[in-house]
């Protein structure tokens, strides 16, 4: 490990939000170098005066940082340069209003003053109604491009700091999920028939609609951040049963997606339950009646490299009683530092003897 990637995963060593082979390898880091240690021991300091100082009635706070950026006004410090355009134009309305009158009051009103008196301006009031729309117009957008290099600015910076963090993230974690790095094992256990899933994907039904699946805890869209559990639901008696990753403490990986082959097992995709949630993983089939996982392309038949994911179930097909044409789509990055990508879409062959 070098110094570059310790500085940029830092944080994530504080909170514990990391692997623990990364955790091992920063550790170790810090034996050997002398400036690493001087930072890390620097923010562990400032970590704990934080929460020694935030907590209370023997409660404390375990993601500090976390929670700040959480709590960032995204209108006011995103990226988006309309939407802070906006937010600025909403939270000084009132300034610019005035300032607005002041300056019809300035430029139009004072030569009629200065020309006709007092009485004439009067007269003249219905014009000057017309002409304070087109001033304050002209104020808004002198404002918009007065403030248009402070923004860049901020744009510039907050983009920065999200392409380090994604990219050493990338670096470290995805290659984490190599073929051989980890090998998943599920348990499954029996649920009343009243338990409702929370945050739950759509059901999906086996082939002759006997079972439903879904996942539990990544939301309508398999978007949110956290460690799924699958639901099994039997339609006719209602039934139900979850299926849980076990020997997972530390790993934090995740079920992603899920497709039926047939009325007893699921193809699944686990991959990362944290940060990298809009990649993907590696294709697994799950029986549903003992919670045997196979691997779904032992042979790597689809090139798969440790660079790449499969993000996407697009399709299973039955050419025969024995075999299944799976297609995917693969996430291949194009470069060794993970800076840009792309997605292809793939073809797994996957015979019947391999899970039976």
């Amino acid at each position: 490990m070098d110094c570059k990637i310790f500085r940029k995963r830092l944080t994530d060593l504080l909170e514990d939000n990391i692997s623990y082979d990364l955790k091992d390898a920063m550790l170790e880091h810090v034996k050997n170098c002398e400036a690493c240690k001087t930072l890390y021991d620097e923010e562990v300091f400032i970590d704990e005066a934080f929460k020694s100082s935030l907590a209370f009635d023997a409660q404390s706070f375990r993601s500090l940082r976390t929670d700040i950026m959480k709590n960032i006004n995204k209108n006011k410090y995103g990226k988006n340069p309309v939407k802070k355009f906006l937010y600025n134009i909403k939270r000084f309305s009132k300034t610019y209003l005035y300032a607005a009158v002041f300056i019809i009051f300035a430029v139009i009103v004072t030569p009629y003053i200065i020309k006709n008196g007092f009485i004439s301006l009067i007269n003249k009031g219905i014009g000057m109604e017309i002409a304070n729309k087109s001033s304050e117009g002209a104020l808004l957008e002198n404002y918009s491009v007065s403030g248009e290099k402070e923004q860049k600015n901020q744009i510039a910076q907050s983009k920065a700091a999200e392409d380090n963090s994604t990219n050493s993230l990338k670096s470290a974690e995805i290659k984490s999920e190599v073929k051989d790095a980890y090998m998943p094992r599920f348990e499954k256990k029996a649920l009343e028939k009243s338990y409702k899933p929370k945050l739950n994907t759509l059901w999906k039904n086996s082939t002759s609609k006997k079972y439903s699946a879904a996942l539990e805890g990544k939301g309508p869209e398999a978007i949110e951040e956290g460690i799924a559990n699958i639901i099994l639901k039997e339609v006719n008696t209602g039934k139900q049963w979850s299926f849980n990753l076990v020997d997972n403490d530390g790993k934090q990986f995740s079920p992603k997606a899920i497709e039926w082959i047939d009325d007893e097992h699921l193809l699944v995709i686990i991959g990362y339950g944290y940060k990298a949630v809009n990649q993907g993983g590696l294709l697994y089939v799950l029986n549903i009646v003992d919670a045997g996982v196979y691997e779904a392309d032992p042979n790597n038949t689809i090139n798969l490299n440790p660079n790449s994911e499969i993000t996407k179930i697009l399709s299973v097909k039955r050419l025969s009683s024995n075999d299944l044409q799976i297609d995917v789509e693969v996430l291949v990055f194009d470069d060794e530092a993970l800076n840009t990508s792309h997605r292809e879409n793939r073809t797994i062959m996957l015979s019947q003897a391999m899970y039976k």
